[in-house]
């Protein structure tokens, strides 16, 4: 007995003994409690929302396909028994004709609701000849076998394919995505990235790097050519950053040019303020010694006005201008 939906219809179409239940008999139960109440109890006396799982015990394995056969390989049983899981009406969908929304409905509502990953597993319970106790081996159940080799999904085109045949690329959009069943039923990507692959991520940025040059090479470009203008680029790129360092750091010649020395440029001022202080200006003995420590300093070796012949003969503190611009002593200024 089963709550009447129209996607549960179309899917348990193909099964015999179908039964719905017919909510307007408790047309006053509902007046009275609420919707909600009426389901609940209902769904408490064992009427169903989706198609069930069910569980069986098979003595034999000639009911399981070729692909769960071929998993075992235990030799010398004695006896065994197999706990499987199989989808209520699943064999009948898969024979007509699958409706987009069926198979959007069994994706999207049914397989989460029923916790598809608790019956990933079928149980082999075993024991061999002259053994005195069972041993258990897990398998691929009925129930994931048959949802990953069926045709029942759809992809972008309405193609019908089983999950083995499409790719994660061709999925039709309004299938979840977040559900677990892409992983449940191995949906892959068309391409595997390099990660995907146990590959490192140099190894996969090289590749994205190849296939974005090859992309926009196009057909128009040989493997050959695409090598020679990256060598061009490399090239270029070389001679530029040289150029800039060679403006940024010049080279100060040495070999007796026209280019001056200017390694003592960045001597303190107060460095140089002591040279000059140090000489005593009333010793007119030290007139050439004080003249010879101006020329010595490497300010003075510039063209400047002050490096000019009249000034260097002329003690400093016997100097200053007056009004018409002329040099006297300071003994003319006392007269």
């Amino acid at each position: 007995m089963y709550f009447h939906s129209h996607n549960l219809e179309l899917y348990l179409s193909g099964v015999n003994d179908i039964h719905y239940i017919d909510l307007d008999i408790y047309k006053d139960a509902t007046k009275e409690f609420g919707i909600e109440t009426v389901r609940m109890f209902l769904l408490m006396l064992g009427v169903k929302l989706y198609p069930k799982i069910e569980s069986f015990m098979r003595w034999d394995k000639s009911y399981l396909s070729e692909r769960l056969k071929s998993q075992i390989l235990i030799t010398n049983i004695y006896d065994y028994r197999f706990e499987d899981y199989a989808l209520q009406g699943f064999n009948e969908f898969k024979k007509h004709k699958i409706h987009k929304e069926t198979s959007h409905y069994l994706w999207n509502v049914v397989l989460p609701a029923l916790k598809f990953g608790n019956y990933e597993h079928m149980a082999m319970i075993y024991r061999r000849k002259y053994a005195r106790s069972y041993d258990t081996v897990y398998y691929d159940s009925t129930f994931k076998d048959s949802l990953q080799y069926s045709k029942w999904i759809l992809d972008k085109n309405g193609n019908v394919l089983s999950s083995n045949e499409i790719a994660l690329e061709d999925l039709d959009s309004e299938y979840d995505r977040n559900n677990g069943l892409i992983q449940f039923l191995g949906i892959e990507k068309r391409e595997k990235s390099i990660l995907e692959l146990g590959g490192t991520e140099e190894q996969q940025e090289q590749l994205d790097l190849g296939k974005r040059v090859k992309q926009l090479a196009g057909d128009d470009l040989t493997e050959e050519e695409i090598i020679q203008a990256l060598s061009y680029a490399k090239a270029q790129k070389k001679a530029k950053k040289h150029i800039y360092e060679e403006t940024e750091n010049p080279t100060i010649s040495d070999n007796g040019s026209d280019e001056k020395d200017y390694s003592d440029i960045d001597r303190k001022p107060r460095e140089r303020k002591n040279s000059h202080n140090s000489t005593n200006l009333g010793d007119e003995s030290n007139d050439s010694s004080d003249i010879k420590k101006y020329n010595e300093d490497d300010d003075f070796d510039l063209d400047t006005p002050f490096n000019r012949e009249e000034l260097r003969k002329t003690e400093l503190s016997d100097m200053f201008i007056n009004n018409n611009h002329h040099y006297i002593s300071k003994q003319d200024s006392h007269k």
